[in-house]
């Protein structure tokens, strides 16, 4: 398996529990464990955004993983979905911003609306996307995807901090 192949996008086929096939894309620190040898951790992150556990692309740093993953042909050999999410965390970003680029991201978009209400992430149990490091964000909800979660969401108490921006429209409850 070649490191792209290890950092291609997650998709899952959700036909036993719903219609739709969904992708999951999440961007991960640049150095991944790589070596696919068993280990155990203490199960205790820091969740600041790098600490996604799921599979991602290479050049998350420079914002061309996506680009190295379909030039070597990964996307061809995946199924198409229905659904895409994707997010990324970055520091460079003032609080309460969303960043793009200009020309598609990930897919062909013409609009982006995105609906977030909530405080500090830092304390808000959210098992899904697993990831922290907006303060505006706490109480966002946490179920963004029936279709896919009972796959991968088994319950809000397992926590972690979160955000969600990404080519999805959240509607939060107040």
């Amino acid at each position: 398996m070649t490191a792209n192949e290890a950092a291609a996008a997650i998709l899952a086929d959700t036909a036993d529990t719903a219609a739709a096939r969904e992708a999951l894309y999440k961007d991960l620190h640049r150095h991944p464990e790589l070596s696919m040898e068993d280990h155990r951790t203490s199960d205790v992150a820091h969740s600041c955004g790098h600490d996604v556990h799921v599979t991602a692309p290479p050049g998350e740093e420079v914002g061309a993983g996506a680009r190295d993953m379909v030039d070597a042909g990964i996307v061809d050999k995946l199924p198409k979905p229905d659904l895409a999410f994707a997010q990324h965390v970055m520091g460079t970003i003032p609080g309460g911003a969303i960043g793009t680029r200009r020309g598609p991201v990930l897919t062909t978009a013409s609009s982006i609306e995105i609906t977030v209400h909530g405080a500090d992430a830092f304390r808000t149990p959210y098992c899904y996307w697993g990831l922290g490091g907006l303060a505006d964000m706490d109480s966002a909800p946490g179920n963004h995807s029936p279709t896919f979660a009972p796959d991968i969401q088994p319950t809000p108490d397992r926590g972690a901090q979160a955000i969600v921006v990404a080519a999805c429209a959240w509607l939060a409850a107040d």
